[in-house]
This record gives structure tokens, C-alpha cells and sequence, in this order.
């Protein structure tokens, strides 16, 4: 930037301190490496330095927020600007993302956050209040090689019966109950394509989705469901990157690619008659929602990128979500963290989640052997879920194929 950072950084509040070095950490090295989002927070950075409006807004979202931790309040500002560009026909062939560098997203910033009267400065402020959420159906990739490979040695008992806390619009189980394809690439340690690792791996979330499928599915959700378009937008936000929108539609001849922006709102319509939504706080499930889940034990309860929000909590969570599932259930967790050497019975949160690659991993916590505490299986160069590594010393537990 052209402050001096240091010296401007040394006066803030320190809440407000540690979101202004986070914008500039970010920008260096932008989540899932998406430069629309290291231009964003350049931007960010440079505007809270010399914006007093923008700076107003800021300081007041970091007055609020309920979540002590920097690198998930820049995370969060950026979201809440990005669902503004969320209405697909305001986006055209020369507008949002294409071409937003630093500039471009001062421009905006000037234009439009720094009345604090401005509707898009209101709409900002009401996206800072919400939480964050995701609905990215492709972390699918994880349960589906899962419950392929695990089928090869067992019979699901009633099913393929699978617990989504923290769900946001069921995505991930309606595309399991779609049998949705998605598929990964496997590297090795050096980065280079695997080829007999890729088959095997697909070729066992492949078998899941030619069997039986899901046969019954249960969100966790505390969100309300909602016809807000407001909301329905900062949902989407939330889930999709710059990166992952559409081509404007005018610049698509004849033939549109299926591609994420489709798949999310294909899911988001969906209505899969054996996913079920269950409107709560895993955290604290009612009597009721308690029961309903343990007369539906599952082989599978995923938590993919929840428990950062509730890091405290992770031991007590697993502890309590073991009764809810079948006899050889097992937890499964997608989060950028790792097991502390110390207690494999937790995870520790990484607060530069952002910073490099292959920091997002999947973890299995099994109740048929809770003393081996949670077992890194694949790390994933992204949290996208479309390239990842085997961690070979621990997969023999899921699949020996691919420990070779």
C-alpha cells in the first residue's frame, strides 16, 4: 500500500487493528488462490486507511461481531461485498468479476460504501450481521468415496444414512441423493498427477452412486429457510467464488457448459425426497431433533467447515455426536486444521487457513476405534475439494487399495 501501514496500524482499536494487517495477509495470499479476492482486500486495506466511511463501517461491523478471530471477519467483509454482484443480471460481459483488480474495487468501494445511507452500504451492513454459511456441493466428492470404499467390506445397515450438521440448503445431500457427479484428481507429494490413484478413488465414489444411494439424509440447519432474495443471495455468496460464477450470458455462443453456478442452482431446487431438513443448533439440539436423529443413526455425520466457528467446542461435539451414530459410523470433518500431537481426540483450527496450499484436509474420527482420535485422509489443495493428496499411513483404514 502507499501508508505507512505500520504506523496507521499502531493507532487503531485492536480489533480493528488485526482485521486492517488481515486484509493485507490476504491480499498476498488470497483463499483458494482467487485473485478477484487478493484484489478485494487490497482494496479493503487501502480504503479503511484513507475511507473514513468505509472505515466507519468497518469499525462498527468489528464492534459486533461475536466471532473473535481476524482471518474469519476479513473472510466475512469480503462475502458481504461480494453478495452484492450476486443477482446474475446485473453481472454483463464487461462488469463483475472480470476485470476487478485493486482499482476497480477502490472504484466500487468509493462509489458505493461510503454513505452509510447508500442502499448497497444498508445491504452490506445487513450481510455483516448474518453468519457465514456454505453450500458447496462438490466436499459430496468426500462422502460418496467414502461410503464406495467402505461398502467394498460392509453392508450399510438400512442404508446409506448420512448427518449434515451445520447444512446449509441440503446441498451436499441432494447431490448425494441426485448421485451428482463430481469428481477429483488425486496428486502425489511432489504435485503430480496420479493416474492409478484418480481411477481408484473415483472409481470407488462411482460405485457408491451405481449402487443403492442414499437412503436417508438429515441436515442440521439453524438457519431459517427463506424467500428473502437478500438472503438467497448472501447464501450464494458464501458458496461460490469469483472464480466459480458464470460467463455472462451473453458471452456463452449457443452451448452453455455446465458449471458450478448451474449445479448450485439446480441444487438449490432440488427437492430429494429422502434428505430431510432439521431446523436447529447442533450445538444444542432439542429433545425432539435429538431423538429424530438417534432413531436415524448415521454411517456418516459430516462437518465440513462448521467447526471452525465453534473451535472451543470439538471435543464435546464429537463426544456428543458418537451415539447418534450406527455401530462402525464415523465422523467425518473437512476443515482447514490440524490434530494437535498431543489429543488426537480434537483438531486445532489454522488461523492462516488462506496462506498456502493442501492446508484444507478431511478427517475421520471412527466410533468402532475412538482411541486412534481423528485420522487425516486426504488433504486438499483447496477447499473447491477437486484436487487432493492420499495420506497413505492413514487411508489403509478406509481404503488399503490406495495405501499401496
Amino acid at each position: 500500500m502507499s501508508i505507512a501501514a505500520g504506523a496507521f496500524e499502531s493507532r487503531l482499536p485492536p480489533g480493528s487493528a488485526a482485521l486492517f494487517a488481515e486484509f493485507g495477509a490476504q491480499a498476498e495470499a488470497p483463499p483458494n488462490g482467487d485473485p478477484t479476492i487478493g484484489s478485494f482486500h487490497a482494496a479493503a486495506q487501502e480504503s479503511y486507511a484513507t475511507n473514513q466511511g468505509f472505515r466507519n463501517l468497518i469499525n462498527r461491523y468489528v464492534s459486533l461481531e461475536t466471532v473473535d478471530n481476524a482471518s474469519y471477519q476479513a473472510n466475512k467483509v469480503f462475502k458481504a461485498a461480494h453478495s452484492l454482484y450476486m443477482p446474475f443480471k446485473v453481472r454483463t460481459a464487461t462488469g463483475y468479476p472480470y476485470g476487478y483488480d485493486e482499482l476497480t474495487w477502490m472504484h466500487d468501494i468509493t462509489a458505493n460504501l461510503s454513505d452509510a445511507r447508500s442502499p448497497q452500504s444498508i445491504e452490506m451492513r445487513a450481510n455483516l450481521r448474518r453468519p457465514l454459511q456454505t453450500s458447496r456441493d462438490k466436499r459430496a466428492i468426500v462422502l460418496s468415496f467414502l461410503a464406495g470404499a467402505l461398502s467394498q467390506e460392509r453392508e450399510f445397515e438400512g442404508g446409506l444414512t448420512v448427518h449434515d450438521y451445520g447444512s446449509s440448503s441440503n446441498h451436499v445431500l441432494k447431490s448425494l441423493a441426485l448421485r451428482h457427479p463430481n469428481y477429483a484428481k488425486i496428486v502425489d507429494a511432489q504435485g503430480h498427477y496420479d493416474k492409478s490413484a484418480t481411477r481408484i478413488f473415483n472409481m470407488f465414489s462411482g460405485f457408491y452412486k451405481s449402487g443403492r444411494g442414499l437412503m436417508r439424509g438429515y441436515g442440521i440447519e439453524a438457519q431459517p429457510p427463506t424467500n428473502n432474495p437478500r438472503a438467497q443471495n448472501w447464501l450464494k455468496s458464501c458458496s461460490l467464488d469469483p472464480s466459480q460464477l458464470d460467463p455472462p450470458r451473453e458471452q456463452v455462443a449457443g452451448v452453455k457448459e455446465f458449471n458450478d453456478e448451474d449445479t448450485y442452482e439446480l441444487l438449490t431446487e432440488a427437492r430429494p425426497p429422502q434428505v430431510h431438513t432439521i431446523r436447529g443448533n447442533f450445538l444444542n439440539l432439542s429433545p425432539e431433533h435429538h431423538h429424530k436423529l438417534a432413531s436415524n443413526k448415521a454411517d456418516l455425520a459430516f462437518f465440513s467447515h462448521v467447526l471452525s466457528q465453534n473451535a472451543p467446542h470439538i471435543s464435546t461435539i464429537s463426544k456428543n455426536t458418537m451415539p447418534l451414530l450406527k455401530r462402525r459410523g464415523m465422523i467425518v470433518v473437512n476443515e482447514y486444521a490440524e490434530v494437535p500431537p498431543d489429543n488426537p481426540q480434537t483438531l486445532n483450527i489454522l488461523d492462516d487457513w488462506y496462506a498456502s496450499k493442501w492446508l484444507c484436509q478431511t478427517f475421520v474420527l471412527s466410533k468402532a476405534s475412538p482411541e486412534l482420535g481423528f485420522l487425516p485422509i486426504i488433504r486438499w489443495e483447496s477447499s473447491h475439494c477437486e484436487v487432493g493428496q492420499i495420506v497413505e499411513e492413514n487411508i489403509s483404514h478406509i481404503a488399503p487399495d490406495l495405501a499401496a
